[in-house]
């Protein structure tokens, strides 16, 4: 029932929907139901990110080398 899924899609605003793959198949449920939920316009990226868990996820967000540093910087800049 607070699954954001549920919740009207925002009138503007972008949302990058990432879960790590080593998560389990709600994690990964979850992801693409925001995404389902609020189309492509909305949530242009929809990844499971490889080797990466809830606490890894976040290693690889302050990484200037990896995809997922790369998504929250076009998200800053844009």
């Amino acid at each position: 029932r607070a699954s954001p899924a549920l919740w009207p899609a925002p009138k503007r605003g972008t949302l990058y929907s990432v879960a790590g793959a080593d998560e389990s198949e709600a994690f990964h449920a979850q992801n693409a139901a925001v995404r389902k939920a609020w189309g492509a316009k909305t949530v242009p990226v929809c990844e499971l990110l490889p080797g990466l868990n809830h606490f890894s996820i976040v290693e690889a967000l302050a990484d200037p080398a990896h995809a997922l540093h790369h998504h929250a910087m076009a998200l800053l800049n844009a």
